[in-house]
C-alpha cells in the first residue's frame, strides 16, 4: 500500500469544513476548541473569522 496522500480539493472545502468544526464547536460550548478553528479560520481565510462572528452575534441574538 503506498502512503496517503491528501486529495487535491478547492481551498473553499477546507474552508468550509472549519466553519462546521467552529459550528458544532459553539453548539456544544467549548470555547478553547471554536477559540483554536477561529485561529486556523484566520490563519486560512479571514472570510471565515467574520462569517463565525456574525453567526455568533445572530445566534446570541435569537436563543
Amino acid at each position: 500500500m503506498s502512503s496517503f496522500e491528501k486529495p487535491e480539493l478547492p481551498d473553499e472545502v477546507y474552508y468550509t469544513l472549519y466553519a462546521i468544526l467552529a459550528l458544532v464547536a459553539l453548539a456544544i460550548r467549548m470555547p478553547l476548541t471554536a477559540f483554536f478553528v477561529f485561529s486556523i479560520g484566520t490563519i486560512m481565510n479571514t472570510d471565515c473569522l467574520l462569517l463565525m462572528e456574525s453567526y455568533g452575534d445572530w445566534h446570541n441574538g435569537h436563543m
